[in-house]
């Protein structure tokens, strides 16, 4: 590529309160070389400040990247222009120089501060008190935003109050003294932040990785069928008989009309993503910046394992790697080939924008226009997941705004009744992993099938994998065990097993005992006590017990003393128990047979008059 950021700031001064109009105008924001040349994207005067150069993440939008003057109240303009220079030449004060997308964040709630002012006859910095300051306060209250929102809205005026010194209209006194944004939003409680992220439910998610799988496999048959009528050159007859002859071609390789073709080739974009998402754990930044050659296979220890290769940015990782099953394989070979017509339009645009660059002078604002066109297509033109925007033709990936609308469409497509946005993807991943590594499977085992292992040495396989979501994972899996366990000591829980003794001697023992803290002592527990999921119960044999065993024969659990089992296998014992009853009328299963059943009858009877089922008929003892 021959393109580079230039680190714009690095010789700008510091402060503009002494300079000229014209010295201050002139400053330099941003800008790209270009050959042999330094191209000046945006200067301090300029309506607009693109630092699209500076953005490492491929998700935003162009307008996130854009921070426009034009918008900010016309008294607040200088100020503002001022204070942001600032904030973002060196940051606050002790606090690492704020990313291009903090800055542009800033900006737009400094935006609606400054909009909220002038709507209430307020138009100098000078003249923000305290008290007009939690006058706003309440105002972002009332709209309902959250914790998160309603912080980023807040530190904004301290931001404008700390910086200050920048700008002649300042700022005189803190917004709010003896307290902070944080603590104005809600977000210093001193409890753990739960996330607030949708886990989408298991039923949902098998759901939509069927149908995503269901797309992956058919993936061939709908390119062949693109390439095929791209190959006819069928955009050169008038557009009415280029839709009959391609509806045709179509009908006779078994598959719909144009449109609805179309709409199943946008649908498989979606369903690669989906399965990326559900397998590996990406977020979304991290799934659009996967380009070609992103998979690969490697074997240890005689076992395979398949790793995807992308950009890691919200850690600052950087390059990174994740681990996934066979089928992300086969998701990103789809989407190479679903792409390729489109990277091969970036490349040949590439070679169109650099013939006009060499032609065109330096100085011209086409010649600034030609060169972000094709630094943009520089960017894109190994990357998978791209889109063609239809009002002007440009190729570019997807932004999260739009993948979040692709991914609605999906659902709605295949009647999945759910909300999905990308962040959820992780989450639930997150979740479904921890299950799994408790034995608490019952969907899409095989895809997980690595996560058994111990996760220190399956981090050891590939030490290039993003350790933030092991974090993840082994902190849901954490949440989880507290879980099952403080629902244990709940007085009205129903269990039973041959553990369930232990455990009610121990709620009872602890409940009027001075504890300082409930969720402390599950939290101590969550850390000694052993928990796997068995279908039917819940194991807690460490190193000891039957072996595995009652995996396969579910009522030796019942008597074990490493067992406990609760209200939520009350379903698979009803079943256990009508399988067992149904079994006892079978005539030629031997006298042995019977006996087994018999005794598998009582057990699982046990079982349910333990979790509060009455059984309402006996067993005839004399039954053989």
């Amino acid at each position: 590529m021959s393109m580079s950021i230039r680190p714009a700031w690095i010789e700008q001064p510091q402060s503009t309160t002494e300079l000229t109009v014209t010295q201050r105008n002139g400053i330099v924001i941003s800008t790209l070389k270009e050959g042999n040349n330094d191209v000046v994207l945006s200067r301090y005067g300029d309506d607009q400040w693109d630092l699209s150069p500076f953005f490492k993440t491929v998700n935003s939008t162009n307008s996130q990247k854009m921070i426009q003057w034009r918008r900010v109240p016309s008294h607040f303009t200088e100020p503002l222009k001022a204070i942001t220079y600032r904030y973002w030449l060196t940051g606050l004060p002790g606090v690492k120089r704020p990313v291009a997308s903090t800055v542009t964040r800033f900006h737009h709630a400094a935006v609606q501060f400054m909009t909220w002012l002038t709507n209430h006859h307020i138009h100098r910095l000078v003249d923000v008190t305290p008290m007009r300051c939690m006058t706003y306060v309440d105002a972002c209250r009332r709209q309902a935003h959250t914790s998160n929102a309603l912080k980023n809205r807040l530190s904004a005026i301290e931001i404008l109050y700390v910086l200050g010194e920048a700008s002649v209209d300042r700022i005189q006194n803190a917004p709010w003294p003896d307290s902070s944004a944080a603590t104005l939003a809600g977000r210093t409680t001193g409890k753990t932040t739960q996330s607030k992220t949708d886990i989408i439910p298991d039923e949902l998610m098998v759901t939509l990785f069927k149908a995503s799988e269901k797309l992956l496999l058919n993936a061939d048959t709908l390119l062949d069928a693109r390439d095929g009528i791209a190959q006819q050159r069928l955009g050169e007859v008038p557009l009415k008989e280029m839709q009959m002859q391609a509806n045709r071609y179509l009908a006779s390789l078994g598959l719909p009309p144009l449109a609805q073709t179309n709409q199943l080739l946008n649908h498989l974009r979606s369903a690669c993503y989906i399965i990326l998402g559900m397998v590996t754990g990406c977020r979304n930044h991290e799934i659009t910046a996967v380009e070609l050659g992103a998979s690969y296979q490697s074997v240890m220890d005689d076992e395979v394992y398949y790793w995807l290769r992308s950009y890691s940015w919200k850690t600052y990782e950087g390059e990174t790697e994740w681990m996934m099953p066979e089928i992300g394989m086969k998701a990103v070979a789809v989407m190479e080939r679903w792409s390729k017509t489109y990277r091969d339009e970036l490349t040949d645009q590439i070679t169109a924008y650099s013939a006009s660059i060499a032609e065109l002078p330096a100085e011209s604002e086409e010649y600034l226009h030609i060169v972000k066109l094709k630094r943009d297509c520089e960017a894109n033109a190994k990357r998978l997941f791209l889109a063609k925007t239809p009002r002007t033709g440009l190729i570019s990936t997807l932004s999260q705004i739009s993948w979040n609308k692709r991914l609605k469409l999906f659902c709605a497509y295949y009647g999945v009744d759910w909300n999905l946005t990308t962040h959820q993807l992780r989450r639930t991943f997150a979740v479904f992993v921890a299950h799994h590594v408790m034995g608490d499977v019952r969907y899409l085992r095989h895809h997980y099938k690595h996560w058994s292992m111990d996760m220190t040495l399956l981090y050891a396989k590939n030490e290039k994998q993003e350790e933030a979501l092991y974090d993840e994972v082994m902190a849901t899996v954490r949440d989880q065990k507290i879980g099952v366990i403080e629902h244990w000591l709940d007085d009205d829980a129903l269990i039973t097993g041959g553990a369930a003794p232990g455990v009610k001697s121990f709620r009872k023992k602890h409940r009027l005992k001075m504890i300082p803290s409930r969720e402390e002592l599950v939290e101590s527990i969550s850390t000694t006590v052993n928990i796997r999921a068995t279908g039917h119960g819940w194991c807690l044999a460490d190193g000891k017990g039957c072996g595995g065993q009652g995996l396969y024969e579910n009522t030796r659990c019942v008597d074990c003393s490493e067992s406990l089992i609760d209200e939520r296998h009350l379903p698979v014992w009803q079943g256990i128990y009508e399988q067992q009853l149904e079994l006892l009328e079978v005539k030629d299963i031997g006298p042995g047979g019977l006996h087994r059943a018999k005794r598998d009858v009582l057990k699982a009877a046990s079982v349910l008059q333990g979790l509060g089922v009455k059984i309402e008929e006996g067993i005839d003892d004399d039954q053989t």
